[in-house]
């Protein structure tokens, strides 16, 4: 069911649906949790270091508090 009316809050990060058995809350923190899983992944870090992408290390500790963050919300 749709949870959210205002268009502007329609992300990929944001979620705007909440089901019979989940709330809203519960589906962002889904939603946090795949893109942490995908980011912080070993062969995705090694991948961006081969690139010399340097600046996504930087990136890193920054996401992870504020994972732990909303986790704790």
């Amino acid at each position: 069911m749709i949870a959210v009316r205002d268009w502007s809050k329609y992300t990929a990060v944001e979620p705007v649906m909440r089901g019979y058995n989940f709330t809203v809350k519960d589906v962002k923190r889904l939603i946090q949790f795949a893109y942490m899983r995908f980011y912080l992944s070993p062969g995705f870090i090694i991948n961006q270091f081969k690139k010399k992408r340097w600046l996504f290390a930087s990136v890193i500790p920054r996401s992870i508090i504020s994972f732990i963050r909303e986790m704790r919300k």
